[in-house]
């Protein structure tokens, strides 16, 4: 089979998959990515989809690099199937529209001024919005869509996309790669008596990713109950200088399994989110994750048993905790355990892939 694979210019989640996809898919498959050059214009991308000729062409996030409009047309010509990473479709990468429970309509959007609100031609969320409905509405409802969480397929179905066929198919990771490492805090020079609290993230990202409540929680409450406790900040150095706080430049993926093995606990306070990949592997390396109760992140961590949900932008409740995980080997111990099952169980990436390619074959197939 011969597959297109489109893609945003920018790191992140969407890349990340996209990436995945077209390693482990070239091994049975024909696959080419795009963008193949720096232009990023319509015409250039129909050129190129039309010399390779796939049977099925797979969207990612690309709203930052292809213009939206290109959807249609290209639906039009191919089997497609779009993969939705978080609700720019419907939104904008701000907390405020991966947590709206209105969905229908941006006019109210706290966004906007309040001057501005009621007056559609300056309201600029509003307008965004429009031209992907209108776009939708333009859009061959052949076109499947795909959620890596059932969190955002539901937030999907609450607006205009519901005309479109919507599956459900989970992140995967390499189990072989993000797996328990034994010696890893050898091997990183990290003393074995300090308990390792591991954060990852980008400065571009830390206000919704939550960095200011975890440093709260870790220097208010987790020092003073723990003060061999140390916050080890992977890809962003923290704006607070404290002895217990560490920070290293961002680590290629290569080495990141060695951080999370490394770790006692992984925390994620984000205020909106998807479906992390840095939770699964982390879960993957056998260590537990202390995360914020939002999107489908309740769908990767069970509270209680591979580690903790605790409410955004709660600093007290984090705190809490990660200290009871950092106070008691055998729960965190367990936790680990626990997480590295459930992974195996659902975020592998060979099932990842075959997920993919039975929806690949169904979609061209019905074409």
């Amino acid at each position: 089979m011969k597959i297109a694979i489109v893609n945003e210019l920018a790191n992140g989640g969407a890349t990340r998959c996209a990436r995945d996809l077209m390693t482990h898919l070239a091994q049975r498959h024909e696959v080419q990515y795009f963008p193949q050059s720096d232009d990023l214009s319509v015409n250039t991308l129909h050129a190129g989809l039309q010399k390779f000729n796939p049977d099925v062409v797979h969207c990612h996030s690309f709203f930052g690099s292809y213009p939206y409009k290109v959807l249609p047309s290209m639906v039009e010509k191919y089997p497609t199937c779009f993969t939705a990473h978080d609700p720019r479709p419907v939104g904008t990468l701000k907390a405020t529209c991966w947590e709206c429970a209105r969905y229908q309509t941006c006019v109210r959007c706290p966004l906007s001024s309040r001057k501005r609100r009621y007056s559609l031609i300056f309201n600029k969320f509003f307008r965004q919005r429009l031209l992907k409905r209108m776009v939708h509405q333009r859009t061959d409802r052949r076109l499947v869509v795909v959620t890596p969480s059932e969190w955002l397929r539901q937030r999907l179905l609450a607006t205009e996309m519901k005309r479109f066929h919507i599956e459900h198919i989970p992140n995967g990771v390499d189990l072989t790669h993000y797996a328990p490492q034994p010696a890893a805090r050898q091997n990183l020079g990290f003393p074995e008596n300090e308990k390792i609290i591991l954060y990852i993230g980008r400065k571009s990202s830390s206000r919704r990713k939550g960095l200011p409540y975890l440093l709260d929680a870790f220097l208010n409450r987790i020092v003073p109950a723990i003060p061999n406790a140390v916050l080890l900040s992977v890809g962003e150095q923290p704006d607070v200088q404290h002895a217990n706080i560490r920070a290293v430049e961002f680590t290629p993926q290569e080495r990141l399994p060695s951080y999370y093995a490394a770790a006692d606990v992984f925390v994620t306070p984000t205020l909106a989110d998807n479906l992390p990949y840095t939770v699964i592997e982390a879960m993957g390396t056998g260590t537990p994750v202390v995360a914020s109760d939002v999107g489908g992140i309740p769908e990767e961590v069970v509270d209680g048993v591979t580690g903790c949900l605790v409410p955004p932008a709660d600093a007290p409740a984090l705190a809490q905790a990660v200290t009871s995980i950092l106070q008691s080997d055998d729960t965190r111990r367990a936790m680990g355990s626990e997480s590295r099952k459930r992974v195996e169980q659902l975020y592998g990436m060979a099932t990842f892939v075959q997920e993919y390619e039975r929806l690949y074959e169904r979609i061209s197939r019905d074409r």
